[in-house]
């Protein structure tokens, strides 16, 4: 026959719970599917992120970033992603920045629109860098990468 827990130990477990719920939610914020395991479990969340990365060529020079919007005129790019997170290369820099920042900026900010890449068949907004490095979560430097 097991012995109730104690006082303490439901308070300590309560407070656990608490915390765990709070880190559940902060990562769901973020774009993280999260997954919380009950009972006896080596873990107590496990949490996925659906991420894109880009890599522009470009914009060390230019000083903008290339967001695509359409390919052949149809949503492509950030507004057809699936993903809750960009990883986006530019130069040394590795930009982290979840999807619902850019597509906000996207709608409200008057980028200029261009057409570009294959054949000038994708639609791209222009981003200033500065834009990118202010919403983004983290920037970290790159090495090893051209």
């Amino acid at each position: 026959m097991s012995k109730p827990d104690s006082a303490a130990w439901t308070a300590a477990k309560h407070a656990g719970d608490v915390t765990e719920n709070y880190v559940a939610r902060l990562l769901r914020s973020r774009g993280a599917d999260v997954l919380k395991y009950m009972g006896a479990s080596k873990a107590d969340l496990e949490a996925r992120f659906i991420i894109e990365c880009k890599h522009d060529l470009q914009a060390p020079a230019s000083g903008r970033v290339a967001l695509e919007t359409a390919y052949d005129g149809k949503p492509s790019g950030l507004h057809a992603t699936t993903a809750g997170q960009w990883f986006i290369h530019v130069g040394n820099e590795l930009y982290w920045v979840g999807v619902e920042k850019l597509r906000e900026a996207a709608l409200t900010r008057g980028y200029k629109a261009v057409q570009a890449g294959d054949r000038r068949r994708a639609t791209v907004l222009l981003m200033p860098l500065g834009d990118l490095r202010a919403m983004s979560r983290l920037v970290v430097p790159v090495e090893g990468i051209p």
